[in-house]
């Protein structure tokens, strides 16, 4: 009752705009207080178009669709309307009429004709797609002419393949839309780059003449380099919204942005007079924001808070232009906008392809950006129940406040966990400063009028800290996406009843209270569901690891560790009853009931298992793949038909068999410290040593040699497949050759390995991201440090050129404007250490001066970053103190202590205590650059 008055008393800031009575420590959301309109807009979507694409570029996924722009009635069927057209731009993006719904829909079919033509890389494969599809596309559009030119240009006999009456309608055909045969050469000179980025920077080296159906196809494949995607993001600033390069921000800055999107109207409407902005409608504008969103989730996701802010000026456009004042919004744009904006918030819920959990930062930044300036409309626009549900979302994924993980770690360790107060002050504190930013979203759902809460829902609200009874719960970070993976025991379940118990299990601390949630679960008679399982499967998995040692100092919640159980007034009776089975044992038992495993945790399982031959049947068992597939995958048939069934497999669980095969590969443990005295043969002297490997008499594969194979029939372009076979190679006593087990020539060998595979990476197009570089530093120091027991082998130091090139690639940077963020890519401290000490190992003090001089310049980048992790703080420092232990007694020390000296957050320059306390650790193997998992 106190919660619902409170909330009451805070009001909607979501439907009604935002409220001043709102505390900023909870949502954060609040809206400038002036707003200054007295410049034209910059880009008119009502003006007539200028020529180029034969149909609405962004309805060429929807067939039948007509299209229409801002403020234009919509004309009838029979009659055709012609627009007059802009003699100043070329750039095109709708028909001069309105065509037939016959028409459009053959349109659309040239459109999806050209996305599958780009999408086959095979050139051979590509001339007999042209073969087959192009006899069936009229010439009445700039998709099919393309297609047809580019048959023409690949055909021996072109006169045959192409009559003169052809000819001239494609001419006439690009007349009527700007263009010329020159134009067409040119296109195909694009779609016929080595990939879509080189596709793309060929589109962007003259985009004043292209049109944008180009540009949207090229954004349906996938971008690999970071550089090409922040190279269209400038394109639409400056092409097509036309706003000059004046809204530099800082990464450090991205989280308080808060700025006017109206201030800097006037330079964005001046600059009409020197750029045509090119002309779109509604729908193709949202399909690049769409389109561009995804790609930042892919490989640039701090990207997102740059593409979010494109919207502004688009719906400043869409605004009614007899209005003096743009922020009035008539009943019809105003619904339009709505939908618009709620659009782009559901999208701004899905998670980063890689590190979802660390990049959601970004997500929540654009988020804001979103709430805050929806209020600036008048009427502001509203938010649907979607959009509530997915800022709920985002903030279960985003990392803990400060105030929310000092409500955690006040819970009681009974259950429920209730607050315990630990001292006066938090006897005096509110019990509402305990509630998270999930519960207060989620309240001001239902204030707004969506009180009918569905199974997402419920989750959400156990995930964030609160029962449905209003008891509390564990706050527990997790990604929890909309859809569900379906369980395929062919029994139909009550999701609601299961979604929330899988909830309940994830917000829990210890194996007992999660074990107890499930048998609760059973005990009511529900059966329990793939959902379920799987909570139980991570608990259990996670149990296991904190028995090996491996425990966590993170607040509860922040990760999925678990803590110890904790025994105190338990029986001997109920201890045996809340002692849950093994991985194995549960496994079983769901196998039994008849679930397969699916989706997500099906991955979990494959890369968790504990050995490859389990693995091996965790994937039988789904069904996805048959028996001759399976055996393909495991090193059975001739080399083409395992290459087929390789590329076929799904992309998830491959990169989840490759983790799983590389995890196993034989690696060596020392039972004692390695003499570094060898004799003349190469022996070693020193043989104490064990060699432990996987090996069963039903599956035997050298997983290492099997892992590189499996990459390069697959040429995969998923960057964690490629880092799993790098971990394993760079790890310390991993096996490549057996004679030379525990012989420096091996880590030569594996260094020379890793070389060879990163050179395979670099062939399918990647760039190495700040991990795979990490990954690439510790193997070079293994291989480096090899290299001092044996003579003759300078390939490993003159690998050293390769880091610096890759350093230099990562490091590059932005003129940080149309808030993109400075630095290409997110570094944190462990990326640096591991770099650093590359460095320090090899001798190169000039070089590490030089990384010291660009973490100085770009300090609050890289503190930012580190706020944002676990343990990226700690990892900043370590790296210092690794630049005084290599720099120390040189002629660069006294440099380099005062380049630390010169930023204060870095807490000055290392004493002598953390140089010792560092080679304590660097001796004893102690320094886990794993990084920060979250």
């Amino acid at each position: 009752m106190h919660l619902r008055r409170y909330f009451s008393r805070l009001g909607n800031p979501f439907q009604r705009g935002p409220s001043s009575s709102l505390d900023p420590a909870y949502i954060q959301i609040f809206t400038p207080q002036s707003i200054s309109l007295v410049q034209k807009r910059c880009f008119n979507p009502i003006s007539s178009h200028a020529p180029g694409s034969d149909i609405t570029a962004g309805n060429d996924e929807k067939p039948g669709h007509k299209p229409h722009r801002f403020g234009q009635q919509i004309a009838p069927k029979s009659r055709v309307v012609k627009y007059r057209r802009s003699a100043s731009s070329n750039d095109s993006v709708i028909c001069d009429r309105w065509t037939p719904r016959k028409a459009l829909k053959t349109q659309h079919n040239s459109s999806a004709a050209l996305s599958s033509f780009l999408g086959i890389k095979d050139k051979a494969k590509r001339q007999r797609y042209l073969n087959r599809i192009c006899p069936t596309l009229p010439l009445i559009s700039l998709q099919a002419i393309l297609l047809h030119h580019l048959h023409q240009s690949t055909t021996s006999n072109a006169l045959e393949t192409f009559s003169e009456s052809s000819t001239d309608d494609r001419i006439i055909t690009l007349r009527d839309r700007g263009f010329d045969t020159h134009n067409l050469a040119r296109w195909a000179w694009i779609v016929s780059g080595d990939g879509p980025d080189a596709m793309m920077q060929r589109f962007l080296s003259d985009p004043e003449n292209q049109p944008m159906f180009l540009f949207l196809q090229i954004l349906r494949l996938d971008l690999l380099e970071v550089r090409t995607l922040e190279s269209a993001i400038t394109y639409v600033w400056d092409k097509i919204l036309g706003r000059p390069r004046n809204d530099k921000i800082s990464m450090a800055d991205a989280e308080t942005d808060t700025a006017n999107p109206w201030s800097d109207v006037a330079p964005f409407s001046t600059h009409i007079h020197t750029i045509h902005a090119v002309e779109l409608n509604d729908s193709t504008f949202m399909l690049i924001i769409a389109r561009l969103l995804c790609q930042a989730r892919r490989i640039f996701s701090p990207a997102i808070l740059s593409i979010t802010h494109m919207l502004w000026p688009f719906f400043f456009a869409s605004s009614d232009r007899n209005c003096r004042d743009p922020r009035k919004l008539d009943v019809r744009t105003h619904r339009k906008l709505c939908k618009e904006y709620n659009s782009i918030i559901h999208l701004l819920a899905l998670p980063a392809s890689i590190e979802p959990l660390k990049s959601m930062v970004h997500n929540w930044n654009a988020q804001k950006v979103l709430l805050e300036q929806g209020g600036l409309f008048e009427p502001p626009l509203s938010l649907d129940d979607g959009s509530y549900r997915a800022v709920a979302q985002v903030l279960t994924a985003s990392k803990k406040s400060a105030r929310e993980s000092r409500a955690v770690s006040l819970r009681s360790r009974s259950w429920p966990p209730w607050r315990e107060a630990q001292d006066g002050m938090d006897a005096q504190s509110l019990n509402e400063e305990s509630t998270s930013r999930v519960i207060l979203a989620l309240a001001r759902k239902q204030a707004s009028g969506f009180i009918h809460d569905n199974s997402h829902d419920q989750a959400l609200r156990i995930l964030g800290g609160q029962e449905l009874d209003g008891t509390p719960t564990i706050h527990t970070r997790k990604i929890l996406k909309t859809r569900y993976s379906r369980s395929n025991g062919g029994q139909p379940s009550n999701d609601t009843h299961s979604s929330q118990w899988a909830a309940r299990i994830e917000a829990t601390r210890d194996i007992r209270e999660a074990w107890s949630a499930f048998i609760t679960y059973q005990d009511q008679g529900s059966r329990p569901t793939l959902s379920v399982y799987f909570a139980m499967f991570v608990k259990i998995t996670y149990e296991d690891a904190r028995i090996l040692g491996n425990a966590s100092s993170s607040v509860p919640g922040d990760g999925k560790e678990v803590r110890p159980v904790s025994d105190d007034n338990i029986s001997n009776y109920y201890r045996s009853r809340l002692q849950p089975p093994t991985l194995d044992e549960l496994y079983d038992q769901m196998i039994e009931q008849g679930i397969r495993p699916a989706g997500q945790c099906l991955i979990f399982l494959v890369q968790h298992a504990k050995s490859i031959e389990r693995g091996n049947r965790i994937i039988h068992d789904s069904k996805l793949l048959d028996e001759r597939s399976m055996a393909c995958l495991l090193g059975n048939y001739d080399v083409v038909e395992r290459t087929l069934a390789v590329r076929k497999f799904p992309k998830a669980l491959f990169s989840a068999f490759i983790s799983l095969v590389c995890r196993f590969a034989p690696r060596i443990i020392w039972k004692m410290p390695l003499d570094p005295d060898f004799n003349a043969q190469g022996e070693a002297a020193n043989k104490q040593h064990t060699i432990i490997e996987s090996r069963t008499e039903k599956i035997f594969l050298d997983p290492l040699p099997h892992a590189a194979e499996l990459l390069k029939m697959r040429q995969s372009t998923f960057r964690p497949e490629w880092y799993a076979l790098f971990r394993a190679l760079a790890r310390r006593g991993a096996i490549v050759f057996r004679d030379l087990a525990g012989h420096p020539k091996n880590d030569i060998l594996a260094w020379q390995v890793l070389a060879a595979g990163l050179r395979d990476f670099h062939k399918c197009g990647l760039e190495l991201d700040p991990r795979g570089f990490q990954i690439i530093c510790d193997g070079f120091v293994k291989g480096f440090e090899a290299t001092s027991h044996v003579e003759g082998h300078d390939e490993v130091v003159a690998s050293l050129a390769m880091l610096k090139d890759e350093f230099r690639k990562l490091s590059g940077s932005t003129e940080g404007s149309y808030h993109l963020p400075k630095l290409l890519h997110t570094i944190h401290g462990v990326h640096l250490h591991a770099y650093v000490r590359a460095l320090g190992v090899a001798g190169e003090y000039d070089e590490i001066i030089a990384v010291l001089e660009w973490m100085v310049r770009n300090h609050e980048e890289l503190d930012f970053a580190a706020q944002q992790s676990r343990n990226g703080p700690k990892f900043l420092r370590i790296t210092i103190v690794a630049i005084k232990v290599f720099c120390s007694g040189t002629d660069k020390g006294e440099e380099a202590r005062k380049l630390v000296d010169s930023i204060e957050p870095w807490d000055g320059w290392p004493g002598d205590y953390e140089a010792q306390r560092y080679l304590e650790r660097w001796h004893g193997r102690q320094l886990s650059d794993e990084g920060d998992p979250e």
